[in-house]
Order: C-alpha cells, then sequence, then structure tokens
C-alpha cells in the first residue's frame, strides 16, 4: 500500500534486564508482490521466533495454527 522497505524484527530476552534484537530484511518493494505473499512470509518468521525463543510465545500468535477457511472472510464483510 506505501510501497515501502520491509523489515522483521525479532525482540527477546538475553538476562535480567537485558534484551537482543534480531532482524531480518525482506525486501525493498512488495507493490508486484501478490497479495497474500507477505502474510505467508510473516507467518514463516514467527514461526522461526517461537522455535528459536518458545518462552517468548504470545497467546496472541496461537491464531497461526488454525489454517484460513473462506467462512472467515464473509465475518469481514458484516462489519
Amino acid at each position: 500500500m506505501n510501497d515501502c522497505s520491509i523489515v522483521f524484527a525479532h525482540f527477546y530476552k538475553t538476562k535480567r534486564g537485558h534484551y537482543r534484537m534480531d532482524t531480518e530484511f525482506v525486501a525493498d518493494s512488495i507493490k508486484d508482490w501478490k497479495e497474500g505473499d507477505l502474510t505467508k512470509i510473516y507467518v514463516s518468521y514467527v514461526e522461526k521466533c517461537i522455535r528459536k525463543e518458545p518462552a517468548n510465545y504470545l497467546w496472541s500468535h496461537r491464531r497461526w495454527k488454525h489454517e484460513y477457511k473462506p467462512e472467515y472472510g464473509e465475518l469481514l464483510d458484516r462489519k
């Protein structure tokens, strides 16, 4: 939408009061990508981060273990 660079960041605790951030460059521009490509890459990145630091796994990430169903789109259309 904004045609900007995409970078993923992963923050994790190394010891008490100390944190580290790893970044991963994705692309300069995604305007030519198909819809959903960035989402698939993001899901893969989140899975990799969870495997690296399972203690940082958030309850909010549980949504990724379910497959997308077309009915979900209908719920968004109702709003």
